[in-house]
């Protein structure tokens, strides 16, 4: 394991949700310079200035965790709008 402080590693993350909450988290976690993508499914037009929308059914716990894997994301924040998906 590396000993290299955290912020030094590339991160990629994914903001879920499509309000104003979720643009103001991807503005602010755009300003680290270790960012190296930000996801926001579904996104809106103003996520759309900072981040990469994806069309993704929020409450299918499946598309969520395909997208995460896809795009091999290290931290996932879904939103307390958004119902959390049936096991």
């Amino acid at each position: 394991m590396s000993s290299a402080p955290i912020a030094s590693f590339p991160w990629r993350s994914s903001f879920s949700g499509s309000g104003a909450r979720e643009h103001t988290l991807l503005l602010a976690r755009s300003r680290y310079p270790c960012v190296e993508a930000l996801i926001c499914p579904p996104g809106n037009a103003g996520t759309a200035h900072v981040a990469d929308n994806r069309s993704v059914q929020l409450t299918d716990g499946a598309a969520v965790v395909a997208l995460a894997q896809e795009g091999a994301i290290d931290l996932v924040v879904i939103g307390p709008d958004v119902p959390r998906p049936a096991r």
